[in-house]
């Protein structure tokens, strides 16, 4: 009878520790890549802006998450004539966090910011996918489209980045 009482509580002991172990759930997520893209009332034109891309987001509520990026855009054309662009917003990712997909599709939007010499206000909305084929490391795509609703600015764009989570 010790004997079975002995067991019984050694199992009970490892499967409490298997339960306390982290689980996958993930808070934040970061990405680093280039995209390319152009003016949206110049369809010949797409490919010629290129793009140098830093993101992070970080999740408030199941695939909710509020975040922002910055690039650095420039005409392939003319490295003379280069911009800043900064976006802010939220998102929202079909996943549970708790229990990781391998393929992540999401949309975001938000305001962006066009700077060099002078600073032009935008609207920005997107979406696409994130494939993660280990835990922590993965590959985004995706689309953006950026307009100031004046005519002055309107881009689209593809980003391709190497993504991490905690």
């Amino acid at each position: 009878m010790q004997r079975l009482l002995l067991i019984f509580w050694a199992a009970a002991l490892l499967c409490a520790g298997a339960l306390a172990q982290p689980s996958d759930a993930y808070n934040a997520v970061g990405t680093i890549g280039f995209g390319f893209g152009g003016r949206s009332d110049r369809a010949t034109d797409f490919g010629k802006l290129m793009s140098f891309a830093g993101a992070g987001e970080g999740y408030v509520w199941k695939g909710l998450a509020l975040g922002g990026d910055g690039q650095l855009v420039w005409n392939r054309d003319d490295s003379e004539s280069y911009f800043g662009l900064l976006s802010l917003g939220p998102s929202y990712h079909f996943d549970d966090r708790t229990n990781p997909r391998r393929f992540v599709p999401f949309v975001t939007g938000g305001y962006g910011l066009a700077f060099r010499d002078s600073t032009v206000s935008l609207y920005q909305l997107g979406g696409g996918v994130t494939w993660w084929p280990k835990a922590r490391v993965g590959l985004r795509f995706e689309y953006r489209y950026f307009d100031n609703s004046r005519g002055e600015f309107q881009m689209n764009q593809l980003r391709f980045s190497v993504a991490f989570r905690d």
